[in-house]
């Protein structure tokens, strides 16, 4: 299969995806991932409004998913 950055549409493979995202998680957390998170969180929920308001339910339900996994990350989680 094959994926396309969205950087000048260069082709990157599974193989290449996998690399990147072990790469990612043997890092070391950052002080900076909460706020980014904290960002993702925001622009998730109003990517998800959108979605929600032409009919794209299954995408809203998506998006927030990832509103709720970022708030987590963010330290920002609503418990009820």
């Amino acid at each position: 299969m094959t994926f396309f950055d969205a950087k000048g549409m260069e082709r990157m493979t599974v193989e290449s995806l996998e690399k990147d995202i072990k790469a990612a998680e043997e890092r070391e957390p950052d002080a900076r991932a909460e706020d980014v998170a904290g960002y993702i969180a925001d622009m998730s929920g109003d990517l998800s409004a959108m979605a929600r308001s032409a009919g794209l339910d299954l995408l809203a339900y998506f998006l927030d998913m990832a509103v709720m996994e970022a708030r987590i990350r963010a330290g920002r989680a609503e418990l009820n």
